[in-house]
């Protein structure tokens, strides 16, 4: 987990760089996302079974097993959602750039549940790459009986009313039977690390296109993650509320965001972002005379910007080579050769109020 949230960390704050914001947000981010995961993947998880209190409160509250990936995400997105906004800052625009790290993070999170058989592995299968999880800290044996009630059929395919009676060995956890060292189960926390891996390469390539569309990213992100999470749900074997298990449901709820997100009317009002391209050349001065302002205000203004070097025989050069530095503001001219910090507080905020930015005075020559 550690290993998980190290990598998930430095993803965010290359990607919050990349998007001209504070490196500091990305680590105060991840340290949220440490306490509000770790806090809502335990609250979830006694939700969804609070026989664990038997054991005692304290034992309930702060044993290390039983974490529930998507009570950890739900609080963290909250938690992480009022300190965004605390800063002023766009909430989808941070969420854009922590998608792929939430989802390689989970992969190598997942490497964890493997390594331990903490009970996150699936149910019984003759599959090749079927593993056993008898050193588990989660026995099969224990784990799958409410299965084999539910599935009474499956008992004689696997033997376990036999095998489950049959003490083969001791650990520091529980005796070992039969049955956890003979059955091949589905080694669901693989199938989600090679999903995990896939899902990240596929956001990775597409963080840089989907730029200006804030809030896609992160909905596609939803989409895949809840879709493979309800799917991988049913070789897994979890309690059921109408059929379906805690993780579904929160799976289908995730998909019915992230296709909201997607969407949504793709303009500047849906999260009031802004999106600043400032036009530079080679030896301008004035450029680096406005960077210097953009740095100054685009944390507590809320924007992003990028910069852009225009030469010759590009799409900017003909209109623009002699007013250099130039601010675009989501596709439209908002400035040319300076501006102040006031000036840029006072346009950004009739850009906001949905003013044309092609109406917004320029500062003179």
């Amino acid at each position: 987990m550690g290993i998980a949230f190290i990598v998930g960390g430095m993803l965010l704050s290359k990607e919050l760089g990349r998007k001209k914001l504070s490196a500091d947000i990305g680590s105060t981010i991840t340290l949220i996302a440490l306490f509000g995961g770790l806090l809502g993947a335990k609250l979830f998880d006694l939700l969804e079974n609070p026989d664990e209190f038997k054991s005692g409160i304290f034992h309930a509250l702060f044993s290390p097993a039983g974490l529930t990936y998507y009570g950890g995400l739900i609080v963290a997105i909250l938690l992480i959602y009022v300190y965004v906004k605390s800063k002023k800052l766009s909430f989808l625009r941070i969420a854009d750039a922590a998608a792929p790290a939430l989802i390689i993070a989970y992969g190598i999170g997942r490497i964890g549940c493997q390594l331990a058989g903490d009970g996150d592995y699936g149910i019984p299968t003759k599959l090749p790459w079927g593993m056993t999880y008898a050193k588990g800290t989660a026995k099969p044996t224990v784990e799958l009986l409410e299965y084999f009630q539910r599935n009474p059929g499956e008992d004689s395919v696997y033997h376990y009313s036999e095998y489950r009676m049959i003490r083969v060995g001791q650990d520091e956890f529980v005796p070992i039977t039969k049955f956890d060292e003979s059955v091949h189960l589905h080694p669901a926390p693989l199938y989600e690390l090679l999903y995990s891996i896939l899902i990240f390469l596929f956001l990775w390539s597409k963080r840089k296109v989907w730029d200006s569309d804030v809030g896609k990213l992160f909905g596609v992100y939803l989409i895949l993650q809840g879709l493979t999470r309800f799917l991988i749900e049913f070789i897994r074997l979890n309690p059921l509320y109408y059929s379906l298990s805690l993780s579904q449901w929160i799976g289908l709820a995730a998909i019915i965001v992230g296709g909201v997100l997607i969407l949504r009317k793709k303009n500047v009002s849906a999260d009031n972002s802004i999106h600043i391209q400032l036009l530079t050349k080679e030896n301008c001065s004035l450029c680096d005379e406005m960077k210097l302002v953009l740095n100054a205000q685009r944390e507590q203004l809320g924007f992003d910007y990028e910069v852009i070097k225009i030469h010759e025989r590009d799409k900017w050069w003909d209109a623009y080579w002699d007013k250099v530095p130039v601010l675009m503001a989501n596709g439209k001219l908002f400035a040319k050769y300076k501006i102040t910090e006031e000036e840029l507080r006072t346009r950004i905020g009739s850009l906001r109020n949905q003013s044309s930015a092609e109406n917004v005075f320029v500062v003179p020559e």
